[in-house]
């Protein structure tokens, strides 16, 4: 069977994989990306492979660059940083509001949670076939 330390070397080897995917996506469509809901599509004619929903890359900026362009992660740091900066802001006056202390932190822990994660839907390319 596999050890603890194999099974870890393959995990970073697919996700290695995966983000050089993405990064020749990007690369390939730097400015408008391939459209919305298209990158397993396009993963699938990059790399050779069938499309299907493995074809995803563990970074939310990565997954938005290559599907919508440049603006699409700048607009998600841009609105994170901002959520995080009104937080900040209104830590520092004389009352701090513990409610928007507490949309901050978790608005902030899901940002970095999204580094690492994709959340994505199936595209309508791949299902339309089955239903």
């Amino acid at each position: 069977m596999f050890s603890a330390s194999s099974l870890e070397h393959w995990s970073l080897a697919d996700r290695a994989r995966d983000l050089r995917r993405a990064v020749d996506i990007i690369q390939r469509w730097p400015v408008w990306g391939v459209g919305t809901r298209r990158y397993v599509i396009a993963a699938a004619q990059v790399s050779g492979d069938r499309a299907f929903e493995g074809l995803l890359v563990d970074s939310v900026p990565l997954v938005l660059w290559a599907e919508n362009g440049v603006t699409a992660p700048v607009a998600w740091l841009g609105l994170g940083l901002l959520v995080v900066w009104l937080g900040c802001r209104g830590r520092s006056s004389a009352t701090p509001d513990p409610d928007l202390a507490l949309a901050t932190s978790w608005f902030a822990s899901i940002q970095v949670v999204c580094l690492f994660q994709a959340f994505f839907w199936p595209t309508q390319e791949l299902w339309q076939g089955g239903i």
